[in-house]
């Protein structure tokens, strides 16, 4: 079964969580976003449903321009797909933040670069740094265990529309093959029976009759 997908259109950020939180704080720090909007698209595929979710950051200058990033991989709920978009945010502005200096409270948040699966630390020369470095590299190694076991739920995802594919295929071949041998079945019952009261019919021709002109 072809996918096919349902807009859903731009919400407010509602029901924050705790990436959306540390987002809208980390804006305020920067200074130059509006509200984020975002916007998601549910994925039907077979028997299987899952959201994807895209959200969006407009600048406040002169000229209007718009960052958008989306959710990595699918979710099997509108709630995480959205806790996801804005896990995703914050990890990229965090890597932004990186080279720009940011003084904020994240300098030592996981951040991930573009194109990149894996979350990076930035050192810190903070008085309390092997503190913050400590709290940071479990926070990191948490993040990319997460990513990874996303990775591993994207695969088992396919295998299973997969399997549900040649299960469907098998199902409708199985399913002809039974309406091809009953319809043989029901033709050579027809036949068989026409033929026994073609067997049972007497011969009554009247000797006086001339037989019909060819």
């Amino acid at each position: 079964m072809e996918n096919s997908v349902v807009a859903i259109g731009r919400l407010a950020m509602e029901n924050p969580n705790g990436y959306a939180q540390q987002l809208n704080h980390l804006l305020q720090q920067l200074g130059f976003f509006k509200e984020p909007v975002y916007r998601g698209e549910q994925v039907v595929q077979g028997f299987q449903k899952s959201w994807k979710v895209i959200i969006f950051f407009h600048f406040q200058g002169d000229g209007e321009e718009v960052i958008a990033f989306q959710t990595r991989h699918p979710r099997t709920t509108l709630e995480s797909a959205i806790q996801d978009v804005f896990r995703e945010a914050l990890l990229r502005f965090c890597g932004v933040c990186v080279p720009l200096g940011v003084a904020n409270n994240f300098g030592l948040h996981p951040y991930r670069k573009e194109g990149d699966n894996w979350c990076h630390l930035h050192p810190t020369e903070w008085p309390e740094g092997s503190r913050f470095t400590l709290l940071s590299e479990l926070a990191c190694t948490t993040e990319n265990v997460y990513e990874q076991v996303l990775k591993e739920l994207d695969e088992l995802r396919d295998r299973y529309a997969d399997l549900e594919a040649r299960y469907q295929h098998l199902t409708l071949a199985h399913t002809t093959t039974l309406l091809l041998e009953a319809s043989r079945r029901a033709r050579r019952m027809k036949y068989k029976k026409k033929a026994r009261l073609l067997r049972k019919l007497p011969l009554e021709v009247d000797p006086l009759t001339p037989p019909p002109s060819p």
